[in-house]
């Protein structure tokens, strides 16, 4: 689930948003069914890579 809630975050980053979004996001993720988790982990990996440390 921390995986991902931070996957989650990365696309709240992504898309620059505020306390109210981030928190309807937290929701979101606690409500996906857990059969659908690793799939929205997967999608949120592929679409918001994480930004590589240089």
């Amino acid at each position: 689930m921390q995986e991902l809630m931070h996957a989650a975050m990365r696309a709240c980053d992504f898309w620059n948003d505020g306390p109210d979004a981030r928190a309807q996001m937290r929701a979101d993720v606690l409500n996906t069914p857990e059969h659908l988790r690793t799939d929205l982990l997967d999608h949120l990996q592929r679409t918001y890579r994480r930004r590589d440390a240089s």
